[in-house]
């Protein structure tokens, strides 16, 4: 099974064309799934294509 590749906060914030703080937000907030390692925000690739969707996470 291919592992999946996370985005940082600052990549998903370049997708979004938000900035990075906001993206983090997002992924505190559970609007995008995402995980903690260190102080780096890891998102979802599928959970961040969807909420560009208008889907929920």
């Amino acid at each position: 099974m291919p592992a999946t590749v996370e985005l940082t906060a600052h990549e998903a914030a370049l997708l979004l064309e938000c900035s990075p703080e906001y993206a983090r937000r997002l992924a505190r907030t559970g609007r995008l799934l995402a995980r903690r390692a260190g102080t780096t925000w890891l998102i979802n690739p599928t959970s961040l294509d969807n909420y560009r969707k208008g889907r929920a996470a």
